[in-house]
């Protein structure tokens, strides 16, 4: 089967539906939803059509998302007090050894 680039918004649609019919996988509505700006907490438009993204669009749509993620908690994660911490009770050159052979 060839899978669609583009779908039309028939009367019972729904993302999880299209997503599992076309994609084969219930949970990639949130792609569905993403690559065509819709606003999830409001009804698709019957008659709207709507692009079906490819397997590699939404591969890098999740790695986007996912390290979009990770960047947040790293920004957030700061570990400068526990650092000043293990260097005081420790010593800086010891610490600096530890963070080498690491």
């Amino acid at each position: 089967m060839i899978r669609p680039t583009t779908l039309q918004i028939n009367v019972g649609d729904s993302l999880a539906n299209i997503s599992n019919e076309v994609m084969g996988d219930y949970s990639q509505w949130r792609e569905l939803a993403e690559m065509n700006d819709l606003d999830i907490f409001k009804a698709i438009e019957i008659g709207r059509t709507i692009k079906i993204p490819t397997a590699k669009e939404v591969e890098d749509s999740l790695k986007k998302a996912v390290t979009s993620e990770v960047d947040k908690v790293l920004k957030d994660l700061d570990l400068s007090a526990l650092t000043k911490s293990v260097v005081d009770s420790i010593g800086e050159k010891e610490y600096r050894l530890i963070g080498w052979v690491l």
